[in-house]
Formats: structure tokens, sequence, C-alpha cells
């Protein structure tokens, strides 16, 4: 966005605020995992499926999108905004779950 704004990336005053952004984000998280909500057994699979779904949530994205978006009544943002993200996450899943039963089974060698 920041390219097509024409803004120039290496400048220092767009480095910081990208740096803030990011630090905003972590702090908000470390305090929802501090309450109750860190408790939630949802956390533990969207962690495990968290590695190979940003691998491949693109190339996911890209098989999908033409086949559902249109069919669903959805634009391409909005397809790989909710439907999309649910998706990429329990296709990484599934593949961090082999990926660890391939681990598993080299070890017993």
């Amino acid at each position: 966005m920041a390219l097509t704004a024409g803004l120039e990336v290496t400048h220092g005053f767009y480095l910081l605020a990208v740096d803030f952004f990011i630090l905003s984000w972590v702090l908000t998280w470390l305090g929802i995992f501090r309450t109750r909500a860190g408790g939630w057994r949802i956390w533990p699979p969207i962690s495990i499926s968290s590695f190979f779904a940003y691998l491949y949530h693109r190339p996911i994205w890209h098989v999908l999108v033409p086949l559902l978006a249109d069919r669903m009544g959805l634009s391409a943002v909005m397809f790989q905004f909710i439907p999309g993200t649910v998706i990429a996450l329990f296709a990484g899943y599934i593949m961090q779950r082999g990926y660890n039963a391939v681990l598993q089974a080299g070890r017993r060698f």
C-alpha cells in the first residue's frame, strides 16, 4: 500500500510507524492472553496451523478464489478475509499434523 501511495518505505518516520504498529499488536495480544480469553481451547489449533497457513495461504487463495468466490457472491478480498482464512488455517493444521507425523516416523529409525 505504501508503494502505491508514493511513500518512501526507507524513510525513518515510515519505519518508525510500522514498528509502532507491530509493537502495538504484540502488546494487545499479550494483554488478551493474560485474560480468561487466553485459556480458550481454540488457541492451540490456531497455533499449530499458523506456520503452514503462513507459508501456503496465497497458493490456497489462488486456487480457491476463482473456484468459490463468485459462487459465494463475494469479492476476492471478502473471500480471502473470512472463508479463505478459515480454509487456509484448516489446511495448515492438517499439513502441520502430517509434518509432525513424518518427523515422528523418522525418529523411530
